[in-house]
């Protein structure tokens, strides 16, 4: 196949979302497939890094309008697929939706994150008015659609559009990772990686239950500043990190967290990106959700909490349990790989894709 990947992404930077479908296509390629990743971009870009995927990047000209390269570099391309990682509506999305085979992925609850945003101004108000009346013509005129999650393709505003659809949860390339846990702490050392940009992360909650365990548990957290929260003894903050420095901490670390506030945005499952690191480098971990992955059975390597407002706290003594228990437990890929490992996984997607075009030539 012929796989078009567009998004509008800075590629040149490192975060979950570039490491996720970085991890998709090079997945596809191993399988022998012709992928070609094309970037929109708004702005410059931060260019931390190098051009993430080797993408074609276009900037531009005007919000809503592409340079003619785009159109045409597309359909030179000949995609059997185009596929669309689902974001706001823009108007050039209406021609490329009717001129191909278009696959969208949707990822979380947008509505609800949108309504979040729209408390924090007026130009926040008039975006989440904007989305609400428009983001109908992507799913109207896409071919098929894929969720990371069950949830996601159950809500009421995507079941009615009664696409061909699957769910396939998050995944990565296990080979690409080593096992770093070391385990030779005194108490179990339990990382994080969010930030409170993001309120459904809940990383208020794990101050709450570091202030609770000072010395019980010690916590790094990567990914945010301690300036909203006190200084405490048991809790380090590194802020921003790529992956090269993060693993240097991940190597300290015993139990991961992963995201514990899903009910702020509606949400009870997710197959969460930081999770799978953690499982990938050999961390035992906690969720406060249902994972997509551990929906018929939960590992003993896992601990699941309720998704509710005080599910630390109110489980902390679970919570000291299950660390001291898996403090000197090492998650192996052997264990892990059917739970995340995209060589097994990414095969239902590009079946899905397959049966797509065919259905499309009849």
């Amino acid at each position: 196949m012929k796989i078009a990947y567009i998004l509008s992404a800075d590629p040149f930077e490192e975060n979950g979302v570039n490491k996720k479908i970085k991890s998709q296509t090079d997945t596809w390629k191993s399988f022998g497939h012709n992928v070609k990743i094309f970037s929109i971009l708004v702005n410059e870009g931060t260019h931390r890094t190098e051009n993430y995927f080797n993408s074609s990047i276009y900037q531009r000209e005007k919000i809503f309008i592409l340079p003619k390269s785009f159109r045409k570099d597309l359909t030179d391309f000949k995609p059997d697929i185009v596929y669309l990682r689902f974001e706001v509506f823009k108007p050039f999305h209406l021609s490329i939706l009717k001129s191909f085979n278009v696959i969208v992925e949707i990822n979380t609850n947008d509505i609800v994150e949108f309504k979040l945003q729209a408390s924090k101004s007026i130009r926040e108000k008039i975006r989440l008015i904007y989305h609400l009346l428009t983001r109908w013509i992507i799913f109207k005129y896409a071919k098929g659609i894929i969720s990371v999650t069950d949830e996601l393709l159950s809500k009421h505003y995507m079941n009615k559009y009664k696409k061909p659809s699957l769910v396939i949860p998050n995944n990565l390339i296990l080979k690409n990772f080593k096992i770093l846990k070391k385990s030779n702490n005194k108490i179990p050392n339990l990382v994080f990686m969010g930030t409170s940009d993001y309120p459904w992360h809940g990383i208020e909650k794990i101050i709450e239950l570091a202030k609770e365990t000072e010395n019980e548990l010690f916590f790094h957290i990567i990914g945010s500043e301690d300036t909203n929260y006190p200084n405490l003894k048991n809790v380090k903050f590194y802020g921003y990190l790529l992956r090269k420095d993060y693993e240097k901490i991940i190597e300290k670390c015993d139990i991961g967290i992963s995201t514990l506030s899903l009910h702020k945005i509606n949400m009870n499952e997710a197959s969460s990106l930081k999770l799978r690191e953690y499982l990938a480098y050999g961390l035992p971990s906690i969720i406060g959700y249902r994972d997509t992955a551990f929906i018929n059975s939960i590992p003993k390597w896992i601990l699941e909490i309720p998704n509710e407002e005080s599910n630390l706290l109110y489980n902390k003594n679970r919570i000291i349990d299950f660390c001291n228990r898996m403090k000197d437990v090492i998650v192996t890929h052997e264990e892990s790989k059917k739970y995340i490992d995209s060589k097994l996984i990414e095969k239902n997607r590009m079946n899905f894709m397959e049966n797509l075009i065919q259905s499309e030539k009849q």
